[in-house]
Order: C-alpha cells, then sequence, then structure tokens
C-alpha cells in the first residue's frame, strides 16, 4: 500500500508542476500574449525610436522625481510616463528582472533598457527574446542614459 501511495503522490506532483507551467508559460505556440502587471491599453502604445527621438531633441531642463531626485526623462511625455512598443533583445538569464526593448528604424537600432526591479513586482521569463512587446512605465535618468523602470509589460505571442 506505501509503494501505491508513494506513486500517486508521485504522480499528482508531477501534474501540479504541469498546470502551473502551463499557467506561467502558455501553451507551446499559444495564441494569448503574456500580461505582467496591471493592465495596459495597448492602443496607446508608440513606437520605441518615436519616444526616443523626442527625448534626444528635448533641450529644456531634465525634471527630477520629487521622491527620489534621480532625473526623469520626459521622451516628450509628461512626466516621463509612457507606453512605448518595440521587439524584445537581450533578458536577463539569471532571474528575468530586465530585458532590453529593440526597434530598427530604417537600419538605425534603437535599444531601450527596461528595469523590472525598481518596483515591477514581477520578473519576465528567458524565452521572450523576439517577441513584440508593449511596456507602461517612467523613463528615468539623463539623456542619452535613460532606462524605463517598467510597471506593466505585454508580451506577445510569436507568429506562426
Amino acid at each position: 500500500m506505501r509503494q501505491y501511495t508513494n506513486k500517486v503522490v508521485l504522480l499528482t506532483a508531477g501534474a501540479v508542476v504541469a498546470i502551473a507551467a502551463s499557467i506561467w508559460l502558455g501553451p507551446a505556440g499559444g495564441s494569448k500574449p503574456l500580461v505582467l502587471g496591471p493592465p495596459i491599453d495597448v492602443s496607446r502604445a508608440v513606437d520605441l525610436a518615436a519616444v526616443l527621438l523626442r527625448g534626444e531633441a528635448t533641450d529644456a531642463e531634465t525634471p527630477r522625481d520629487d521622491a527620489t531626485g534621480a532625473a526623469v526623462a520626459t521622451g516628450g511625455v509628461a512626466n516621463g510616463d509612457v507606453i512605448v512598443r518595440g521587439t524584445v533583445g537581450e533578458v536577463c538569464r539569471s532571474s528575468g528582472c530586465w530585458f532590453v526593448l529593440t526597434q530598427n528604424d530604417g537600419g538605425d537600432l534603437r535599444e531601450l533598457y527596461v528595469d523590472l526591479k525598481s518596483g515591477a513586482g514581477f520578473t519576465v521569463p528567458p524565452d521572450i527574446s523576439g517577441r513584440p512587446a508593449v511596456v507602461a512605465g517612467r523613463l528615468v535618468g539623463d539623456w542619452p542614459d535613460v532606462h524605463l523602470a517598467a510597471r506593466s509589460v505585454v508580451v506577445s505571442p510569436l507568429a506562426p
């Protein structure tokens, strides 16, 4: 009886792990986007290149965050808050705490470091490179050394 009980426990544990993995990663080749953090209105997303170009062209003094004193790079957007779209490039392999959002803009590769450590409350799986993504957050830093402190991410599935 004891041997039978151990097999049932192992099978049950295996089923729980498989279900958890399918919820986290979605089915292979799935059609649902991966949504992390609060919902984003993806229809309001702006191309990465447009946000970076607007920010580089801003001549005004860089505003500072009231709480931290850190520079807030507005990217031409009030308070530095943006919803930006691009393609996921490199991803943190150890803990999923950052990734690089990229966009090829007429031969020029635009890149923006996306930080998930500064309060996002989630990490990303390491296998999302090459997938389209929309990120909501705040541009932080002085131009041209800015990064995006993310609060939400929507990663689209790869096209079949």
